[in-house]
This record gives structure tokens, sequence and C-alpha cells, in this order.
């Protein structure tokens, strides 16, 4: 489950669960511990973690000069639409594999019931009629 945390209007950020403001370099600092962080804005209840998160990295750009190289900052901003396309293309084949899996082994447990279903019908039906 995420880290939540609440921006206001004047841009402070408030950690839900420990209960106190935090700043952007606290949120790269829980990002690079591998705390998964979700930021809401307490206004509109948005989820606004990209634009945070984009905060935190360029404020770590002030503080540490060449912190990310130049040309990938340059091919973020100029591919960026073409990579999340090709992330979500390849989740999307991954997604489709899994689906036509899950279809393939619900058809198959489905025929599996509905023959049980009938087997046991039959044997029902054969009762009733010894009782008759």
């Amino acid at each position: 489950m995420p880290k939540t945390l609440k921006r206001y209007a004047n841009r402070k950020l408030y950690d839900v669960a420990e209960k106190e403001y935090v700043t952007l370099a606290r949120v790269a600092e829980l990002v690079g511990e591998g705390e998964d962080v979700r930021v809401l804005d307490n206004a509109t209840g948005g989820d606004v973690t990209g634009v945070v998160l984009s905060q935190a990295l360029s404020a770590r750009e002030r503080r540490k000069r060449g912190f990310l190289p130049r040309r990938l900052l340059q091919r973020v901003l100029r591919d960026g639409a073409r990579m999340k396309e090709a992330i979500l293309e390849r989740a999307g084949g991954r997604l489709e594999t899994a689906l036509k899996a899950l279809r393939v082994s619900t058809t198959s447990q489905v025929d599996l019931l509905e023959s049980r279903l009938a087997a046991l019908e039959t044997r029902l039906a054969a009762l009733e009629r010894r009782r008759a």
C-alpha cells in the first residue's frame, strides 16, 4: 500500500501516516528507499504524484548539478510520450496474454463443471427412477 501524502494549496506536503510535514528532499529519500509514494491534492483529491516527483527531481538537480545526465533529461522531454506508449504497449501485450490464458483456463473449468453437473443430473435421475 502506498504511503499517502497530501499537498496543500501552499505546496506543503503532509505525510498522513506519520502526521508530519515533509520536504521534497524527503519525498526523494522515501522513493530512493523503495517506498511507494502517492500524493493527493488536499483540495480536489486528485493524484498529483507525477508533479511532485518531477519537482523532487528538479530540486535534487538544482542541489547536485549534473545529478541526471543532460542527454537523459533531453530524451525524456523529447521522447517521453513515445516512451510511455512503448511501456504501455509492452504491458498491454503481457496483459492480453494473461487475459487469454485466464479465458482458456476459465473455459476449461466451466466445461469441467458442466460435465460434472451433467453427471450429477444423470445420477439424480437414476435415483428418482428407483424411488418411483
